[in-house]
């Protein structure tokens, strides 16, 4: 573990809860290898470490270990997205189709910036459908291509603008149409604009760029029993879970990174350290449509406005088969908690709500 400036008698108890959380946790859900960062109002942290980054090899997770993202990645795009309305070289209101010229992806003309944010274009989701998974399972190292991707897409799920349907099609679409203005990758947008101004050291944009540390391995499993020994997902290694499905999912899903960079920037994006907080707060102020719309998952502009433990949070949460990880920002604590794993048997929310009590005690009302 981590902690810096903490006074000592309160402090090692506190320290204790938090190691004891992770620990039992891990062994209670059967994860391979987990990592925990807090982040209280002051700016001091804990990092908290479990179990295996590599099971065949008997590598430890250390508190560096990035881990693949899923998810998680969507915070990132829908950062840059933001960025480039704030530029001024972007509008939500504005129909997204056009900008997809040449990508092998078509979009209803009614769907806006705004829809692909939000989940609301009412677009289906390629990642779900049962049909690409023998494809992937017989070349689980291939690259794929957003025309590929949209050889599998399924079909409208209501009109633009007319509910909410989470489709990781619309963060592949927000990813091709920020490359066409930004005349570079996402990857390469991604470290300018927030990899490395912020000092994110772990984060890597995957099957792009190399990770600067070994992502953690993902694991399934075939039963529920917590004494099964993990099955290493297919492929190489290098891209986790398989290079087939993270290059698949595009901006949707690229990203990994150590749950210490992740706090690290749930913190500084929500707080306005990155965009003007008027623009935080228009993302987040978007919740309140999509629940209008009647979706029981307030979401935002690619972010989860959702209550934890009775308390407001900002974050997102990130799946893949092997990997489960989730982040929440605390506006009213001033606290921040990721939590990463490699597998996606578990929930780490669980975990999160226990390292929260820990830092700030028993639920809001």
């Amino acid at each position: 573990s981590l902690m810096q400036s903490m006074s000592r008698s309160r402090d090692e108890n506190l320290l204790a809860d938090l190691d004891a959380a992770i620990a039992t946790w891990r062994t209670a859900t059967g994860t391979p290898g987990v990592s925990a960062t807090v982040i209280l109002r002051d700016g001091t942290r804990w990092t908290g470490v479990a179990g295996l980054a590599d099971v065949a090899r008997g590598t430890p997770v250390r508190p560096g270990t990035p881990f693949a993202a899923a998810s998680l990645s969507k915070t990132f795009t829908a950062a840059l997205i933001m960025s480039l309305v704030d530029q001024g070289r972007l509008r939500l209101d504005q129909p997204a189709a056009p900008l997809l010229a040449g990508t092998g992806i078509t979009l209803d003309a009614r769907i806006t910036i705004a829809m692909l944010l939000d989940h609301t274009s009412g677009i289906g989701d390629y990642l779900v459908n049962p049909k690409i998974e023998a494809p992937w399972a017989a070349a689980p190292d291939a690259r794929w291509t957003p025309a590929q991707d949209w050889a599998y897409q399924t079909k409208a799920v209501f009109p633009p603008g007319g509910g909410f349907y989470y489709s990781n099609a619309n963060y592949l679409a927000l990813g091709l149409i920020a490359e066409g203005l930004a005349g570079k990758s996402v990857a390469a947008s991604l470290r300018a604009s927030f990899f490395d101004p912020l000092g994110l050291l772990t984060a890597s944009y995957q099957a792009v760029e190399p990770s600067p540390i070994p992502v953690a391995r993902t694991y399934r499993f075939a039963t529920e029993s917590v004494t099964e020994t993990p099955a290493a997902m297919p492929g190489n290694g290098i891209v986790q879970p398989f290079a087939a499905v993270v290059t698949a999912a595009g901006a949707a899903g690229s990203v990994a990174i150590a749950s210490t960079d992740v706090a690290s920037w749930g913190r500084a994006f929500y707080s306005g350290q990155v965009l003007p907080i008027a623009a935080v707060g228009e993302m987040v102020d978007d919740a309140t449509h999509t629940v209008a719309l009647g979706s029981r998952l307030p979401y935002g502009y690619g972010v989860q406005v959702v209550a934890v433990d009775g308390r407001l949070t900002y974050g997102h949460t990130g799946r893949y088969l092997g990997a489960r990880n989730v982040f929440r920002y605390f506006p009213l604590e001033g606290v921040t908690i990721a939590v990463m794993t490699n597998q996606s048997r578990a929930d780490p929310s669980d975990l999160l709500v226990n390292l929260l009590r820990a830092v700030v005690g028993p639920p809001a009302g």
